[in-house]
C-alpha cells in the first residue's frame, strides 16, 4: 500500500513545487528567483557540509571507542537526503532539506523512527563482534579456545593448529 501511494506523493509534491515557483516567480521576478535557487543551494550545500563533517567525526570516535556508530549513520544518511533536497530547485524541498540538516529535527526523526517497527534491530558492537540482541541472549559470553583436526588426508592426520 506504501509503495504504491509514495509515487503520487512525488508527483503531487512536483506539482506543488512548481506551482510555488510560478507564484514567486510573478511575484519576485523571474531573475530573483533564480537568484533564490541559486543562494538557497549554495548556503544550504555549506551548512550540510559542516553538519556532514561533525557527523563524520562523532562516528570516528564512537567506532575507536568500540561502539557502533549506527546513529551517524542515520544522521549521514538524512543529511544526503537534505542535501538532494536542497539542491533541487524548489522551495518545498528546500524546507525538507533544512529540517533535516537541523541537528535537533535529525534527531527528532531519529527517535520517531527508532519507534517505529521497522527500525527494531539493535546491534552491540564490541571488541570486533555485532549481533543482534536477541542473538546475544542465545549464546555464552564465555569464550572456548579450541584445536580442531583436518581428518581429510587420507595418508596421515595433519594438526590444524595456528602455533607449529
Amino acid at each position: 500500500m506504501r509503495i504504491k501511494i509514495f509515487p503520487l506523493v512525488i508527483f503531487f509534491l512536483l506539482i506543488a513545487e512548481i506551482y510555488i515557483l510560478i507564484l514567486v516567480g510573478q511575484i519576485t521576478g523571474a531573475l530573483n528567483l533564480l537568484l533564490l535557487i541559486v543562494i538557497s543551494a549554495f548556503v544550504g550545500i555549506g551548512f550540510i557540509r559542516k553538519q556532514g563533517f561533525a557527523t563524520l567525526i562523532r562516528g570516528r570516535e564512537r567506532i575507536f571507542g568500540g561502539e557502533l556508530p549506527t546513529s551517524e549513520l542515520v544522521e549521514g544518511l538524512f543529511l544526503v537526503i537534505g542535501g538532494i533536497c536542497l539542491l533541487m530547485p524548489g522551495f518545498i524541498s528546500d524546507c525538507l532539506g533544512i529540517i533535516l540538516a537541523v541537528p535537533f529535527s535529525r534527531k527528532m526523526m531519529i527517535i520517531f523512527l527508532g519507534k517505529s517497527s521497522f527500525f527494531k534491530f539493535r546491534a552491540n558492537f564490541k571488541a570486533g563482534s555485532a549481533q543482534s540482541e536477541s542473538a546475544k541472549d542465545n549464546y555464552p559470553e564465555d569464550i572456548i579456545d579450541a584445536e580442531f583436526w583436518d581428518h581429510s588426508d587420507q595418508k596421515g592426520i595433519k594438526k590444524s593448529s595456528k602455533d607449529p
